[in-house]
């Protein structure tokens, strides 16, 4: 380590940027793979950050969508109807604003099906979301806590939690406080606010030849990209 010895600790001062812009709202991004037998979507929005004390409620709204195999995403898109091998939703975490996503492959020619179906659930999602849903995340969320910190990585990931974004040492007894307290009103209302339909962007990347005229018949405005992300 000798390489290091005329190293001198100061203050850091993280230089500043200005955050992206949410792109177009309801607009779907599609992008060309020639032949591909398979269409791979990135659907969301920005979202929030997690320092927004919505974060959580947020995360707890989504469990049951698509947190993981259970959710209804999967159970529909592949155990229901066979067109993936999963297909999740989450909220990425960071200091500044992170998006909402939601990702799965499917088989090309179930491209149009499997997005009504993402369309509709995320459109309906409030509305379906009953006390059933509530008793089920509730449920789930804090039969997983029991053994979700036992190894030593999750014990260095609620240190990094509390250093990074300056969480009380209890947070996770205050997340589940949360998570116990929350009414069916609480779940709509967050839902409603970052979870609406209309917000949201699609990617789709597959073979164009055969899908991208399926595509356009979900109704949203198309822009045609290269693979390095620039309009054609």
């Amino acid at each position: 380590f000798g390489v290091f010895k005329d190293l001198k600790g100061g203050p850091f001062v993280a230089p500043e940027y200005a955050l992206p812009q949410n792109p177009v709202a309801n607009t779907l991004y599609f992008i060309d793979v020639p032949g591909s037998k398979q269409s791979v979507f990135y659907i969301g929005k920005l979202a929030l950050s997690s320092l927004d004390p919505d974060y959580d409620k947020l995360n707890f709204a989504n469990e049951v969508l698509g947190s993981g195999s259970s959710g209804k995403l999967t159970q529909t898109l592949r155990i229901e109807k066979g067109y993936t091998y999963g297909a999740y939703s989450g909220l990425a975490s960071g200091e500044e604003v992170a998006p909402f996503y939601i990702i799965t492959s499917v088989r090309a020619n179930a491209t149009l099906a499997s997005l009504e179906i993402i369309k509709n659930m995320v459109a309906n999602y409030e509305t379906d979301f009953t006390e059933k849903e509530l008793e089920i995340t509730k449920n789930k969320i804090l039969k997983d806590n029991t053994r979700a910190y036992e190894s030593l990585g999750a014990k260095l990931d609620i240190l990094r939690s509390i250093s990074k974004y300056n969480k009380p040492v209890d947070y996770i007894e205050k997340e589940q406080e949360l998570l116990v307290n929350m009414t069916l009103n609480d779940y709509h209302n967050v839902i409603n606010k970052y979870l609406k339909e209309e917000d949201m962007i699609y990617i789709v990347v597959g073979d164009k030849e055969t899908q991208l005229q399926e595509v356009e018949k979900l109704g949203k405005p198309i822009v045609e990209l290269d693979i390095h992300g620039n309009t054609l």
